[in-house]
């Protein structure tokens, strides 16, 4: 709450502690959702900073989670979620489609 959205995405990875050494783990129930608080210190577009929050997260559990990840829901019944749903995010350009490297055949229309 106390800071803007820059500085939480800045201080994101060093924030983070992950016992490397000592178990196997996962990253659950995390979201793209930042506090009120944090927005009225941050001038700009908040779908952006939304966008760049949670690439940050998922390029800091991906790094260090030795499990992956779940993010908090696919989608909602009603209305799109926003920064809690993975599928607007994904929409938005917060999350990224897996490479293709891994011959995967990801349809669009079941992410």
């Amino acid at each position: 709450k106390k800071k803007s959205a820059d500085q939480i995405i800045n201080d994101l990875e060093g924030s983070t502690s992950f016992p490397k050494n000592d178990a196997d783990f996962v990253v659950g129930e995390f979201s793209g959702v930042l506090d009120e608080e944090t927005w009225k210190k941050s001038p700009g577009d908040r779908n952006e900073y939304a966008k760049q929050f949670l690439n940050k997260e998922l390029e800091v559990f991906s790094k260090s989670s030795s499990w992956g990840w779940f993010f908090w829901t696919l989608q909602f019944k009603y209305g799109d979620g926003g920064e809690w749903g993975l599928k607007p995010m994904y929409e938005r350009g917060g999350i990224k489609k897996r490479s293709t490297q891994n011959n995967l055949n990801i349809d669009d229309n079941r992410v």
